[in-house]
């Protein structure tokens, strides 16, 4: 069996941060850290997004957003389970559809050098597009994503060959209300 490669991320990690919002940051992050692993090893299911009965990456990470704040989870047409590694014009449906899901996020600008707790990376195949939600994690260096062979999962600072190309980066502009 050939070893798999995985890509590390050449972003920096950095803790969740509000200026003037110490209070609001600490259980801003252990929210978000109990809701992460309340998700842990919920089963891979594409086109559903139901903590401990299956969820797809997209799906799953947008509930979890949706739970981290306190709004209801927003709904959004099926997209095919394989968007981002046959359409390119699939993919870019599927980013839209992301991009609408989460309103209070917004994308971070040009290239990001540095992510915190609960930004959400939009990656994808180098040859097909975006197409794959991950979250990053409350601990330094972890993401959450759910994945077919795993379910929804921690995991360390690298993307799989698959998902390797980073598109955009999503951030919530204001959390400091919200916990």
């Amino acid at each position: 069996m050939a070893a798999i490669r995985y890509t590390p991320l050449r972003i920096k990690w950095e803790p969740l941060a509000i200026e003037g919002e110490t209070e609001n940051v600490v259980r801003a992050t252990d929210r978000l850290r109990r809701i992460l692993r309340s998700w842990e090893d919920t089963p891979y299911m594409a086109g559903q997004g139901y903590k401990g009965v299956g969820a797809d990456c997209v799906r799953a990470t947008v509930a979890i957003m949706a739970e981290w704040i306190r709004w209801d989870t927003p709904k959004f047409t099926t997209l095919p389970p394989d968007a981002a590694l046959h359409s390119r014009r699939g993919a870019i449906r599927a980013l839209i559809d992301i991009l609408r899901a989460l309103p209070a996020h917004h994308r971070v600008r040009g290239r990001a050098d540095v992510v915190y707790p609960g930004d959400v990376l939009i990656t994808g195949h180098t040859n097909g597009g975006p197409g794959h939600a991950i979250i990053v994690g409350t601990e330094k260096n972890t993401l959450w994503q759910a994945t077919q062979t795993g379910g929804f999962i921690k995991c360390g600072w690298a993307l799989p060959p698959e998902f390797c190309r980073v598109y955009a980066v999503m951030r919530f502009r204001d959390l400091s209300g919200s916990f």
